[in-house]
């Protein structure tokens, strides 16, 4: 979930190793314990202290050397050289092409570079965590469907369904969420 949460947020991973997704996973994992440091119960001054290193090393091994590409890319749309929707859909490429524009100082890019990293790769691996426990909870709780859920795609959906429109991987009733045009009907019911 990292490597798809690097893509989106504009994160260039040219190894593609598995010890450089360690790399980049032990970093965002002490950024993370960062965010909640009006929380943290320990020294702040050493958490912040490591949290300033994280972010060193990650702008230092990943931001500067992915920036490289969309400030190239910029590069060719100015000059006509490449058209824009060519650009690529990422956060990096946004905040680079928006600096000017904004003020963006770098380190603005490179914590919403990093915010934008682990959000999207918690709530991925969230969102899939959720829908396999829904999903193991169903078939201990109904043996027969075990084997419809190795086949049934729409069973498998509708668990993931659940899962995301309550926000919880627990059993029981349907969410109660309206569907979005209004229906009485209930997702997941």
């Amino acid at each position: 979930m990292m490597n798809l949460g690097a893509l989106n947020s504009g994160v260039d991973r040219p190894l593609g190793t598995p010890e450089e997704s360690s790399r980049l996973y032990r970093l965002m994992m002490v950024v993370i314990e960062g965010a909640t440091i009006a929380n943290y119960l320990g020294d702040k001054a050493e958490l912040e202290a490591r949290m300033r290193y994280a972010l060193d090393e990650f702008d230092r091994n990943f931001v500067q050397p992915s920036r490289t590409r969309p400030e190239a890319m910029l590069a060719a749309v100015a000059t006509g050289e490449l058209p824009g929707s060519e650009l690529p859909r990422d956060v990096l490429t946004v905040l680079v092409r928006s600096v000017d524009e904004f003020s963006l100082p770098p380190d603005m890019v490179l914590r919403q570079t990093a915010f934008f990293l682990l959000s999207g790769a918690h709530t991925t691996a969230t969102s899939f965590t959720r829908t396999m426990h829904r999903l193991l909870d169903h078939m201990d709780a109904d043996p027969e469907d075990r084997e419809r859920a190795y086949e049934d795609r729409g069973l498998r959906a509708a668990g993931g369904a659940r899962s995301a429109a309550t926000g919880t991987a627990e059993s029981g009733a349907p969410p109660a969420c309206p569907r979005p045009d209004g229906g009485g009907r209930r997702f997941g019911g």
